[in-house]
C-alpha cells in the first residue's frame, strides 16, 4: 500500500482559514478597543472631583510639580508615615503614574482622565489573552473581555482619577497571571522571577492582589489542570471545558504547588501586613476599629449578595453606599444577614458538587470571593459597606462562570448552529446594553456637583456625601464671591451655592448627629449666614462628641468663642479658651485669641468705669445712661442695661428709643407680652416710625408660645410696617412673612419671602438675603418660625 503524503491542497485551505480567523479575532480586538474607549471617552472632558483628587493629585504638592527625586523620595519612605495624609497604603507606583501625569499634563484633567481610560483599555485586552492562553478558547475570552470592559460597576474606576490604583494594579494582576501561564508551560527560574516581579509591582500600585497567589492555585485546578489529585472531568479536556488544545502541563502533588508558591506568599503577606499597619496608624480604619467583628463580618457576607445583584442588574449605582454600623447607616436586619449567607453557602456547594465535571464554575467563584476578600471590610477603612470600584479584579470571576457555561450549553445543544445563533443574538444585547449603561454611568463623573448629587440620590442617608456636596457648593461659593482673578463677584450666581452648601451640611448633622466635623462645618454656614446662636448650640453640641485636648476640639473651641464673642458673650468666650488651655490644647492661637479678647474686655471695663464715674455725678443725664447700657448689652451683661433702660422710661416717659431697646432686650430674654408692651409704645410715641412696629410683629409671630391671636396682630403690625416703607425694605417683609406663615398663610409667605430675598440680594445685603432664603426653604415645607423655649 502507498503512503500517501500530506495534501497541499488541504494544507492551504486551512492555512487559509487559520488566516481569517487570526484576522477576525484582530478585527475583534480592535473593536472591542474603540468601543471600550468610546464608551468612556467623554470622561476625558470633566473635572477632577474633590474627593480624594486633590490629595492624590492637584493639592499634593509631592505630586503636582511632576517627575523629581524629593517627591520619589517621599513616595518610597515618607507617604505611608504621614498619619493624616489620605493614601492609606504603601503604593508608590500609583503616586509615580501621578508624578508622572503632571509631568506631562500638567493639572489638566483631561489627560489624567485619558490615562485611566488607557490602561482600562490596556486591561481588557490583556485579560483576553489571559483567558485565550489559558483555554484556547479565543471567542469565549473575547466575550469574557467585553463583558469586564464595557460593565457599568467598571465606571468608577475608570472616571475618578484617584482610582488610578484600580486599572493599574489591574493591569500588573493580569500581566502576572499572563507570565505565570507562560510559567507553567516551561518553567525556568527567568520565567518565575518575571511572575514574582509583576505581582511585586502590583502590590506596590494596590494591596488589591494580595490573594493573587491563591488565584494561581485555583488556575493550576483549573484550566492548567496541574494539580496531580482531583482532576477535572476527562470530558473537560475537550470542548465542554474550555481547556487549551496544547499538550497538558506536568502534574504536581498540592504540597508542591503551594511550596511553588511561598515567594508569591511572602510578597503577599508582606503586603498585607504593611498595609493593615499604615492603615492602623492613620485615620483611616479608626471608624472600623469602634465596630464589632460580628457587624464587620455580617456586612461583609451581605455585600457579596449585593455585588453579585449589582453585577446582574446595575441600576443605583453611586459612589458611597453607607456603612449599615457606621453613623447614617441602617443596620442589616438579620434575615438578610441569614438570607446572603445561606444563598452564598448554597452557591459554593452547587460549585464544589460540579467541580470535576464542571471546574470553571468553582474557579470562577472562587475568584469572585477570594479576590474580593481584601475589600471587604473586616478591619474596616473608611465609611462605605461596599464599593462599585471593589469588582473590578473580582466580576471577573463572574464571567468566566457565565460565559463558560453558555458555551457549554451551546457545544451540547441539539440544534447547535441555532443555539449559536442565540447565544450570539442574546450576547450582543448584553454588551450593547451594558455599554448604554456605562456611558449613561460616566455623566454623572463630570464634576464633583454631578456625582455627589447622583450619590445622595442613590442612597440618601450616604452622609459623607451630604457633607462632601456641601464642601463643594462652599467652595464654588467662595470661588465666585472672591474670584482670584481681576474678575469682580458674582453674587447671583455665588449666593445659590451658600444656600446649597448650608442644606446640605444640615442634612448631614440630621442623619449623623454625633459627628462634630457636620456640626462644625454647619456652624461656620450659620454664623456666615447671620445665625450665630444657632450655629453656637451646634459647636457645643459637637464638643460633646470630641475628646478635650484633640486638633478638632481646638478648632471648635476657636469657632465657638469667636461666635460668643460676635454675639456680645465675651466673658463666656473667654471662659470657653481657658477651659481649653488648661487641657495643653494643641493650638497656639487660641492663647492668641485669649489674650486679644481679654484686652478688648479691659478696655470696655474702662470705659463703663468712666462712664459710671460720669453717671454718678450726673444721675438724671439720659445720654450717659443710653451709652452705659449699649456698652452693657456689647458686654454680655443684658440685665444691668434693661434696667437702665427702665430707669430712663421712668424719668423719660416719651423717649421712644429707650422703649424701643428695651423692648429688644426683652425680647431676646423671652419676656415676650413685656417686650411687646415696651415696643407698643414706642410706635405710639412715633407714629411714623416703622421698626417698633417691626420689631414687634417679629417677637409676637416668632415667639415659642404662640397663639393664633399673636399670629393675627403680628401679621397686622407687620402689615402696617411695610405700609410705611412702601414695602421696600426686605427685612421688614421678611418679618411680614414670618407673620402670614404664623397664621398659616404659607403661600403669601412664600411669596413675601422671595421678594424680600430678591431685595436684599439687589441691595447687597447679603447676609440678609441668605437668612431670608433659609426661612423661605421652611414655609416651602410648611413650617413657619418659632424660636426655641429659654430653657433649651
Amino acid at each position: 500500500m502507498i503512503r500517501r503524503g500530506p495534501d497541499p491542497a488541504a494544507n492551504n485551505h486551512r492555512a487559509r482559514i487559520t488566516g481569517i480567523l487570526m484576522k477576525s479575532h484582530a478585527a475583534a480586538l480592535i473593536l472591542l478597543a474603540l468601543i471600550t474607549a468610546a464608551v468612556f471617552a467623554r470622561a476625558v472632558r470633566y473635572e477632577f472631583i474633590s474627593w480624594d483628587d486633590p490629595e492624590y493629585v492637584y493639592e499634593n504638592p509631592h505630586v503636582r510639580d511632576g517627575l523629581n527625586w524629593a517627591g520619589i523620595k517621599w513616595l518610597i519612605t515618607e507617604q505611608p508615615f504621614e498619619r493624616d495624609h489620605p493614601l492609606r497604603a504603601w503604593h508608590p507606583l500609583t503616586g509615580f503614574s501621578h508624578m508622572l501625569d503632571c509631568q506631562l499634563f500638567g493639572l489638566n484633567p483631561a489627560g489624567h482622565h485619558a490615562v485611566n481610560i488607557i490602561f482600562h483599555v490596556i486591561n481588557a485586552l490583556l485579560l483576553y489573552a489571559v483567558i485565550a492562553s489559558l483555554t484556547g478558547r479565543r471567542w469565549a475570552a473575547w466575550v469574557i473581555a467585553a463583558l469586564f470592559a464595557l460593565h457599568p460597576l467598571r465606571v468608577e474606576s475608570v472616571a475618578w482619577v484617584a482610582e488610578r490604583k484600580d486599572v493599574l494594579s489591574g493591569c500588573f494582576g493580569l500581566l502576572t497571571l499572563w507570565a505565570y501561564v507562560h510559567y507553567t508551560r516551561r518553567p525556568a527560574i527567568a520565567r518565575y522571577l518575571l511572575v514574582w516581579s509583576l505581582l511585586a509591582l502590583g502590590l506596590m500600585t494596590k494591596p488589591m492582589l494580595v490573594t493573587w497567589p491563591a488565584l494561581l492555585i485555583l488556575l493550576d485546578y483549573w484550566p492548567l489542570r496541574r494539580v496531580r489529585i482531583f482532576q477535572p472531568h476527562p470530558a473537560l479536556a475537550g470542548e465542554n471545558a474550555g481547556t487549551t488544545a496544547q499538550p497538558p502541563h506536568r502534574t504536581h502533588a498540592i504540597g508542591w504547588l503551594i511550596l511553588e508558591k511561598l515567594p508569591l506568599l511572602a510578597l503577599s503577606f508582606a503586603s498585607a501586613i504593611s498595609t493593615y499597619f499604615f492603615q492602623f496608624s492613620t485615620r483611616s480604619t479608626a471608624a472600623g476599629h469602634l465596630l464589632p467583628l460580628t457587624q464587620s463580618l455580617a456586612n461583609a457576607i451581605v455585600s457579596c449578595v449585593r455585588y453579585l445583584g449589582k453585577t446582574f442588574w446595575p441600576s443605583d449605582l453611586g459612589l458611597l453606599y453607607p456603612h449599615p454600623y457606621l453613623p447614617g447607616g441602617e443596620p442589616w436586619a438579620a434575615w438578610q444577614i441569614v438570607g446572603a449567607a445561606a444563598l452564598l453557602l448554597i452557591v459554593t456547594a452547587l460549585c464544589l458538587w460540579q467541580a470535576r465535571r464542571r471546574a470553571y464554575l468553582i474557579v470562577g467563584w472562587l475568584w469572585y470571593l477570594g479576590t474580593l476578600v481584601p475589600v471587604l471590610g473586616i478591619a474596616q477603612a473608611g465609611s462605605q459597606a461596599m464599593a462599585d470600584r471593589f469588582t473590578y479584579l473580582p466580576a471577573i470571576g463572574i464571567a468566566v462562570m457565565l460565559v463558560f457555561a453558555a458555551r457549554e450549553i451551546i457545544t451540547t445543544a441539539q440544534h447547535r448552529r441555532r443555539a449559536q445563533t442565540v447565544s450570539a443574538a442574546l450576547t450582543a444585547i448584553v454588551l450593547i446594553t451594558c455599554a448604554a449603561l456605562s456611558f449613561h454611568q460616566t455623566g454623572f463623573w463630570k464634576n464633583s456637583i454631578t456625582v455627589f448629587s447622583h450619590a445622595i440620590d442613590v442612597a440618601p442617608n450616604a452622609v459623607v456625601m451630604h457633607k462632601k456636596l456641601g464642601d463643594r457648593h462652599w467652595r464654588k461659593w467662595m470661588e465666585l464671591s472672591n474670584p482670584a482673578d481681576s474678575q469682580p463677584p458674582d453674587p447671583d450666581r455665588a449666593e445659590p451655592h451658600f444656600d446649597r452648601a448650608l442644606a446640605r451640611y444640615a442634612e448631614a448633622v440630621r442623619r449623623a448627629p454625633i459627628v462634630p466635623d457636620y456640626r462644625t462645618n454647619l456652624s461656620v454656614m450659620l454664623i456666615s449666614a447671620g445665625q450665630t446662636d444657632r450655629a453656637i448650640r451646634h459647636l457645643h453640641a459637637a464638643l460633646n462628641h470630641l475628646p478635650p485636648g484633640s486638633t478638632s476640639h481646638a478648632r471648635i473651641i476657636d469657632n465657638l468663642a469667636n461666635a460668643l464673642a460676635r454675639t456680645d458673650r465675651i466673658d463666656q468666650a473667654i471662659e470657653t479658651l481657658e477651659q481649653a488651655l488648661q487641657l495643653d490644647t494643641p493650638a497656639q492661637h487660641l492663647r492668641a485669641a485669649d489674650q486679644m479678647l481679654r484686652t478688648a474686655r479691659r478696655k470696655m471695663d474702662r470705659d463703663i468705669a468712666q462712664l459710671q464715674t460720669q453717671l454718678n455725678d450726673q444721675p438724671d443725664n439720659i445720654p450717659i445712661m443710653s451709652d452705659l447700657a449699649a456698652l452693657f448689652v456689647k458686654r454680655g451683661q443684658s440685665r444691668r442695661a434693661i434696667d437702665l433702660y427702665q430707669q430712663i422710661t421712668v424719668l423719660h416717659p416719651t423717649n421712644a428709643e429707650a422703649h424701643y431697646r428695651l423692648g429688644t432686650l426683652l425680647d431676646a430674654q423671652h419676656q415676650f407680652d413685656a417686650a411687646v408692651e415696651s415696643m407698643a409704645t414706642a410706635a405710639q410715641l412715633q407714629p411714623g416710625a416703622p421698626a417698633p412696629l417691626n420689631a414687634a410683629a417679629w417677637s409676637l409671630a416668632t415667639r415659642p408660645d404662640r397663639t393664633a391671636q399673636h399670629a393675627q396682630r403680628a401679621l397686622d403690625l407687620a402689615q402696617s410696617a411695610c405700609d410705611i416703607i412702601n414695602h421696600q425694605t426686605p427685612g421688614y417683609l421678611d418679618t411680614l412673612a414670618a407673620a402670614h406663615a404664623a397664621a398659616g398663610n404659607f403661600a403669601d409667605a412664600r411669596r413675601i419671602a422671595q421678594r424680600a430675598a430678591d431685595l436684599a440680594a439687589a441691595q447687597g445685603e447679603i447676609k440678609l438675603a441668605r437668612r431670608i432664603r433659609y426661612h423661605l426653604a421652611q414655609f416651602n415645607q410648611r413650617k413657619s418660625i418659632q424660636r426655641r423655649p429659654a430653657n433649651q
